[in-house]
């Protein structure tokens, strides 16, 4: 029986953060895989590392140490361009925050990351699926917290990603 190749494998990953006396280790040796399909969750109080270890696997930061393996590929190794093509083609990221872009409607912001896909979903079906079509021509500030958590879940999954990784969806 043939074994499957995991689509997250994380090896011995460190992060830290300062030099010095001021140095913080926040990761040291993180050892972890996930297969395609999975759901995986990360519990931790504030400070734990949980919002670093989900930039490095969507690199939108760099490891000090270790390898992160997404389908095959080693984030640690690519080049900044070739890391904005993986987020592109590969991830969906919701955002702790939400960064909706206060000036586009909730469609809008929606529809901007769809652009950036092969193979999106149709924005007026996620909407529907989200509660959020009737709502869909208003700004970020005129619609509610949830809404908005709701609007920024949508935007990372109208591109279809293989990996989507969420910083405190519930919050």
């Amino acid at each position: 029986m043939a074994t499957r190749e995991a689509y997250v494998q994380v090896k011995d990953l460190k992060k830290h953060y300062g030099d010095g006396d001021a140095r913080l280790t926040v990761l040291d040796g993180i050892d972890t895989s996930i297969n395609r399909g999975e759901i995986c969750v990360m519990l931790g109080p504030s400070g734990s590392g949980k919002s670093t270890f989900l930039n490095l696997i969507g690199g939108l930061e760099d490891a000090d140490g270790g390898s992160i393996m997404v389908d095959g590929c080693d984030l640690t190794v690519l080049k900044p361009t070739d890391l904005g093509e993986y987020r592109r083609r590969e991830l969906g990221f919701v955002f702790q925050f939400y960064n909706l872009v206060p000036d586009l409607t909730i469609k809008e912001n929606i529809e901007v990351t769809a652009h950036l896909s092969k193979n999106p979903l149709n924005v007026d079906d996620l909407l529907r699926s989200l509660g959020l079509y009737e709502h869909r021509n208003k700004f970020p500030r005129q619609v509610s917290g949830g809404q908005q958590q709701r609007c920024a879940i949508g935007r990372a999954l109208v591109k279809n990603p293989g990996l989507l990784l969420c910083d405190e969806p519930t919050g």
